[in-house]
């Protein structure tokens, strides 16, 4: 298994809507072995609608970050906090 699996049929209109909003420009070639195919390139909006999309992304990754990084310290400190409960119970 893959680290990134695309399903069938779901790449091509992906690749379609970006090449509609002008992020992408293809011409038609010859691959290395002989065959036709299809090659895109990264146009000028493009790049720009490229930096807008990782700056969003850094920007989800990093509130995601922080938020697990407060309920893990929740979880951290409902358990030292529950243990410390139980060992008062003990020795009580």
């Amino acid at each position: 298994m893959s680290c990134f699996e695309v399903e069938q049929g779901a790449l091509y209109p992906a690749v379609c809507r970006i090449e509609q909003r002008g992020w992408i420009s293809s011409k038609w070639g010859v691959t290395e072995t002989g065959r036709r195919a299809k090659f895109y390139t990264l146009t000028k909006v493009g790049s720009k609608q490229l930096k807008a999309e990782e700056e969003s992304w850094d920007r989800l990754a990093l509130a995601n970050a922080k938020v697990r990084k407060q309920s893990k310290e929740a979880d951290d400190g409902m358990v030292q906090h529950s243990h410390g409960a139980a060992a008062r119970a003990v020795s009580a």
